[in-house]
C-alpha cells in the first residue's frame, strides 16, 4: 500500500488500514526464517505537509531455522507498530524516519522492516533446547550419544592421566 506525500502537501489523509501483503522475495529467501503467510495489517495512517503518522497492527507466521538445533519450526508473529516518517527532522529526533525524496510511501516495505527488526537474534524452536552435540552432530533433542562431553582445561590435561 503507497501514500502520495505530494497529496499530503495539499490536503490531510487519513486511511484505516486492512489489508494483506506477502513480503518481497529479497526477505523471504533468507536462509533463517521466511514468511510462510501473508502479513495481515490494521490499523490507521495519516498523512498531512509531508508527515506520514503510522499506527498499525500487523500478524503473520513464519518458518525459522532453530540455531542451536538447525530444526525448522514456525511460529505466529504479532507486532504493533507505531511510526512517523517525515522528509525533514531534526537533528535530536530520532523516533521519526527520513523519508528520502520520491512522492509516495511504501507502506509494506516499512511494515515488513518492522517485523524484520523485532525478530531476535538468535531463534529457539524452543527455551530448553538442547542442541547438537558438539562431537558427533546428533540433535539432542530427538536422540542421545555416547560422546565424551567433560570438557578439560588444556593446561591441566597431564593432570587428567593421573586420576
Amino acid at each position: 500500500m503507497k501514500i502520495s506525500l505530494q497529496e499530503s502537501m495539499r490536503k490531510s489523509i487519513f486511511r484505516n488500514l486492512d489489508f494483506s501483503f506477502t513480503p518481497e522475495a529479497e526477505y523471504s529467501e533468507n536462509e533463517n526464517f521466511e514468511f510462510t503467510e501473508p502479513v495481515r495489517v490494521t490499523g490507521t495512517v495519516r498523512a498531512l505537509s509531508g508527515i506520514v503518522d503510522l499506527k498499525a497492527h500487523a500478524e503473520t507466521k513464519m518458518r525459522f531455522s532453530c540455531s542451536r538445533c538447525l530444526d525448522l519450526y514456525e511460529r505466529e508473529i504479532s507486532l504493533d507498530v507505531d511510526e512517523r516518517l517525515s522528509r525533514e527532522t531534526e537533528e535530536d529526533d530520532f523516533d521519526t524516519i527520513q523519508l528520502s525524496e520520491g512522492d509516495t510511501v511504501d507502506l509494506t516495505d516499512i511494515l515488513t522492516k518492522d517485523i524484520i527488526s523485532s525478530l531476535p537474534i538468535q531463534t529457539l524452536c524452543s527455551e530448553d533446547c538442547r542442541g547438537l552435540c558438539q562431537e558427533c552432530g546428533a540433535n539432542l533433542n530427538r536422540e542421545t550419544c555416547d560422546c565424551d562431553r567433560e570438557q578439560v582445561d588444556m593446561r591441566l590435561e597431564a593432570l587428567r592421566d593421573l586420576f
